[in-house]
Order: C-alpha cells, then sequence, then structure tokens
C-alpha cells in the first residue's frame, strides 16, 4: 500500500512539474498567462527590462551604473541579502539613481523548502532595508526551485519573477553576449544580466539594438505593472 502510495505520489509530481515547464513555455509566447506557482517570466507593453542578478562576479557594477546613468536607462539589480551586506555604497547608489532593488534572497546559491526560503528571502530583504531604505517588491528566484520560490514570495507578498532572455554574460566575450540579443526582442521581455567585465563591454551596445527597434528600457516592475 505504501509503495503503491508512493508510485502515485511521484506519478502526480512529474506530471504537475510537465504542466508547469508546458505553462511557462507558452507564457513566453504572446498573451501567455503563467500559472500562480510559476514566477513572473514576461510582462507586456511596448517595453523591455534589464534585470542584473548580483551575488557573485560583480566588479563591473560602478562601471555599469556609468553606463547606465548616461544612456538615461533606469534598471532592476536582484541583490543578495550578503552582497549588500558587503558592498553597501554601491546598493545606496543604485537606490539613490532611481534603479529598481529586488531580492535574490540571502544566499541564493542555496535552496530549501517553503520555510526555509521565506526565513531566507525576508533575510535579504531586512538587509536592502537597513542599508538603502529600499523595500523589495520583486523577489528573483535564480537557480532555485520555482514552485517552491514562488509559494514562498506569496507569503512574503512579494512577486516571484525570472527571466524572457538570459544572455547569460558570464559566459564568454561581448561580442558572444551580442550575438545572443534576439533579432527582435520580445515586447515585455525581461531580460537577464550578471555584472561580469563582458556584460559592462557590451552593455552599451545591448541598450542600442534594443532602443533601434523601438523597444524602450525600464525596470522590471514597470515590464509587470507593478511599479506604476
Amino acid at each position: 500500500m505504501r509503495r503503491k502510495l508512493s508510485f502515485l505520489s511521484g506519478l502526480l509530481t512529474n506530471i504537475f512539474l510537465a504542466a508547469l515547464i508546458i505553462a511557462m513555455y507558452h507564457a513566453t509566447q504572446p498573451g501567455g498567462v503563467l500559472p500562480v506557482s510559476a514566477p513572473q517570466y514576461r510582462g507586456s507593453g511596448e517595453r523591455a527590462a534589464l534585470q542584473f542578478a548580483v551575488s557573485w562576479n560583480a566588479a563591473a557594477i560602478p562601471d555599469i551604473l556609468d553606463i547606465l546613468k548616461d544612456k538615461s536607462v533606469k534598471a532592476t539589480f536582484a541583490v543578495s541579502g550578503e552582497w549588500a551586506e558587503n558592498n553597501p555604497a554601491l546598493l545606496m547608489r543604485m537606490a539613490a539613481e532611481g534603479h529598481e532593488i529586488a531580492s535574490m534572497g540571502y544566499y541564493p546559491d542555496m535552496d530549501g523548502r517553503i520555510g526555509w526560503t521565506v526565513k531566507d528571502v525576508r533575510r535579504a530583504n531586512e538587509a536592502v532595508r537597513k542599508i538603502c531604505g529600499a523595500e523589495p517588491a520583486i523577489y528573483y528566484e535564480g537557480s532555485r526551485n520555482a514552485v517552491t520560490s514562488t509559494l514562498a514570495a506569496k507569503k512574503l507578498k512579494l512577486t516571484a519573477v525570472s527571466s524572457t532572455i538570459d544572455l547569460l554574460t558570464a559566459k564568454g566575450t561581448a561580442a558572444d553576449i551580442l550575438s545572443r540579443l534576439p533579432e527582435k526582442p520580445i515586447e515585455g521581455s525581461i531580460i537577464l544580466l550578471r555584472p561580469t567585465a563582458a556584460c559592462k563591454e557590451a552593455l552599451g551596445g545591448i541598450i542600442n539594438a534594443i532602443e533601434e527597434k523601438g523597444i524602450g528600457l525600464t525596470c522590471t516592475g514597470n515590464v509587470l505593472g507593478l511599479s506604476e
């Protein structure tokens, strides 16, 4: 009996995960809608968002902020609590220059059940709030379990997000990164970047290529309709 229940439980879990993957795929297509148990992968409108995942290999942040300021572009910085506490001046600069501060949790390379994730994200958000006064409304789930992350975010009254396009800025050169841009960027896209040296070199070209196609750049919250 126990073996049968275990089999049924595993089967239902696999069916749920398969349905979630299919739903995520369709959600990135025009008009797609995600179930409540999945992170938001895409917004709407004739704009796209630049979303930086900031937890490691972030030495290029000062130059990236300079480029964004020069281009008059506001972006989203999803920071880990650990990074925030180790880099308070940069976090305060991000907030002071009008960028959106999102959360990656305190230790984004770790994962756990819902209760653990809630505590981890709460700790990160408290660190951000103490340093720069910002109150993150968005939680970027990164490599963590998407369903667990979304349910934990819901408990904290946050919006869980992933990305529509990942330019894999931790791999390759600036030219490689630019080659990963879709020929026609998807409107409402959340474009994921990591603040590497190669990303810094490619950033101006990324911004120009997107804006030349008539798509404005803004924060993730704006694309999702949370900030306006």
